[in-house]
């Protein structure tokens, strides 16, 4: 989570509570979207256990030292 990328699914997701015109998102907006993101993390390092020890050729999470 913290090596970068765009984190577009939240945003959609909280833009697309603001296109109903449905005034200001509760909390629970705010929880999909992060549950979104997770969600996403998750089928990444899923793929990258199934598929390759490398992706876009950097090392993936079960590939590298750290994890």
């Amino acid at each position: 989570m913290a090596s970068g990328g765009k984190r577009l699914r939240p945003v959609v997701c909280i833009v697309g509570w603001h296109a109903t015109g449905a005034g200001a998102p509760p909390a629970s907006v705010y929880q999909v979207a992060a549950a979104l993101e997770m969600f996403h993390a998750f089928a990444l390092i899923h793929g990258d256990v199934m598929d390759s020890p490398t992706r876009r050729s950097q090392q993936t999470v079960h590939g590298s030292d750290t994890a």
